[in-house]
């Protein structure tokens, strides 16, 4: 975004960090901590702090933020079974989260969106969220949309 006329794609860019915010754990991923630290009480001016996010978002796109994404479920104890299960379920969120910013960046400034397209994309998106379990007999599975996916720890 270079701080000009907006259009669809970039109200679907910002979707995509705030999507991203949200899975790493309200960071932006790859962000460098001085832009959670904006004290409007030390004087900095608001449009300095400004431009410096903006020369950052302009070197880190979103495709590169999905490289750096956390874990989703920082600090917390699983079975080695739940582990390999979240690590299925982080892998298909990346992948359907790259499809869609990569769509999304594909766009002209006055195309349209296929929005039904980026729309599954996020549907697939929550319904791993949602709907990873462990199976009864210990492989690693996955289900979204009536499907499911069985890993083995080659697919790892």
């Amino acid at each position: 975004m270079q701080f000009k006329k907006t259009s669809r794609k970039d109200d679907l860019i910002s979707l995509s960090y705030l999507i991203m915010f949200l899975l790493n754990s309200f960071e932006l991923p790859g962000f460098p901590e001085e832009f959670y630290e904006y004290d409007q009480h030390t004087g900095e001016d608001l449009f300095e702090y400004l431009q410096k996010m903006k020369q950052y978002k302009q070197t880190m796109d979103p495709k590169s933020m999905l490289k750096k994404l956390a874990g989703f479920f920082p600090g917390k104890e699983f079975t080695p079974t739940q582990k390999d299960n979240i690590k299925l379920a982080e892998r298909k969120i990346k992948e359907y989260l790259y499809k869609f910013v990569s769509r999304v960046n594909g766009l002209k400034f006055e195309e349209e969106p296929n929005y039904p397209k980026l729309h599954r994309l996020l549907q697939q998106c929550y319904q791993v969220c949602v709907d990873f379990k462990d199976a009864d007999d210990g492989k690693k599975v996955i289900r979204w949309n009536g499907v499911s996916e069985t890993s083995t720890q080659d697919d790892i």
